[in-house]
């Protein structure tokens, strides 16, 4: 029977003619087991532990992980083996009851790769789980491609527009730091996305008013998760677009051919961005891990770096970040602007206390008129692609809206108009 990478040599081109030629396989309790073998299960058991020591960040509990993992691990075998034998059914074709003896070797990563991403999506659509907010799609190349083709200006102005969350991340340096590491990277300008919160703000604050219930959109996983499993809810969710989506709108208008990649902790938003709605005015999308790998991949030490400034926003605008944020700066809009409605918030931290109360809301049981969701625990600043992850998170948020210039969410939107 035909196998893969059993007699491979290790070689290590860069370390000259070094290389290591182990065992293609040993043997315990009386069995043969390959090496390569052995280490593709290891690598998954390290997988299966990091992501039940981190999925809280996405709101899923470790016991609704392993529910998921007594699915995809066994499917995902039999689509390693499936695809192994469709490729080599020359071997099968005279004694096809072989493709059932697993033990005699021949498995193809491609397909148990396959069989566990359909595995998730059918998963995460009859457990009410917004997938988005579990997979990741690195959009690195086409930041660097930007990077490169704008030649530092020259061509087209680069915005970087960073999430409030950036303040309580790479806590190794100082933030206008990071805002200086990001320039040296080639990016123009940096903008805050707090400054397009305070925008949603202002005019979600106003919808709210007019309709008397609604639901908050800056959360694409909370949004998509309506979508999916209350559909008759969709209308109540607000029409604003994201803070994201806001601010990187007033940028394309009012500036020519400018390029605008969102920086941040959501991994969601990157399959927001894809949307219709948002599409013309977010070019690409990186996370702070991300960010962090380009800072590495130039050799860029930004604690060496002068400070730059960061500032756009109001208080208000930079603690979206955290749990209970929006519904504070929903009820700040509604004082600014004078209007007179009585604001009763439902926060929701983390997709369980969102579902929960969509529920009570679909059967008219919601004791409130402002359902603030948002799907990772702890809101933007326990997002999958965030550095780091604690208490102190909300500290520093907070720290940070009120170190802001503008004390005001007008005073903020001002310079907008």
């Amino acid at each position: 029977m035909p196998t893969m990478m059993r007699d491979a040599a290790i070689s290590f081109p860069l370390l000259g003619d070094w290389s290591i030629d182990p065992s293609a396989s040993f043997t315990l309790f009386g069995h043969t087991f390959y090496w390569y073998g052995a280490i593709i299960a290891v690598g998954f058991i390290l997988a299966m532990l990091y992501c039940a020591r981190h999925c809280r960040r996405c709101g899923i509990k470790p016991d609704t992980l392993y529910d998921f993992l007594i699915w995809m691990i066994p499917l995902a075998i039999i689509g390693a083996r499936l695809y192994y034998v469709i490729f080599q059914w020359s071997d099968y074709r005279e004694h096809p009851l072989n493709a059932f003896k697993i033990w005699e070797g021949g498995l193809a990563i491609y397909g148990g790769v396959i069989a566990g991403i359909l595995t998730g999506i059918i998963w995460c659509r009859k457990r009410k789980i917004p997938f988005g907010a579990i997979m990741d799609k690195s959009y690195m190349l086409n930041v660097i491609d930007l990077l490169r083709k704008s030649e530092q200006g020259r061509s087209y102005k680069l915005y970087a527009i960073v999430a409030p969350s950036i303040s309580s991340q790479f806590n190794y340096a100082r933030l206008g730091q990071v805002i200086s590491g990001l320039k040296a990277l080639g990016f123009h300008t940096v903008v805050e996305a707090a400054l397009g919160a305070d925008m949603v703000a202002e005019a979600e604050s106003r919808e709210l008013a007019e309709k008397g219930f609604l639901t908050s959109s800056c959360c694409p996983a909370f949004v998509t998760y309506i979508r999916q499993s209350f559909p008759q809810l969709l209308p109540m969710v607000s029409h604003n677009l994201s803070p994201m989506a806001a601010i990187a709108r007033f940028i394309k208008e009012t500036t020519p051919d400018a390029k605008t990649i969102f920086i941040g902790p959501c991994t969601a938003k990157k399959a927001e961005a894809q949307l219709d709605t948002v599409k013309p005015y977010i070019d690409a999308v990186l996370t702070f891990e991300e960010l962090q790998a380009l800072f590495d991949s130039r050799d860029l030490d930004i604690t060496t770096l002068p400070e730059d400034v960061l500032d756009n926003a109001s208080y208000f605008g930079r603690i979206f970040a955290r749990s209970g944020g929006l519904s504070d700066a929903v009820a700040e809009g509604l004082k600014e602007q004078n209007i007179d409605f009585d604001l009763k918030p439902c926060v929701c931290d983390g997709i369980e206390a969102c579902r929960m109360a969509l529920l009570k809301k679909s059967k008219n049981a919601l004791d409130a008129n402002f359902i603030e969701g948002m799907a990772c625990l702890g809101g933007c600043i326990g997002g999958a692609g965030c550095l780091t992850h604690g208490e102190k998170n909300k500290a520093e948020v907070d720290k940070y809206g009120r170190e802001a210039y503008e004390k005001t969410i007008a005073d903020a939107t001002s310079v907008l108009k």
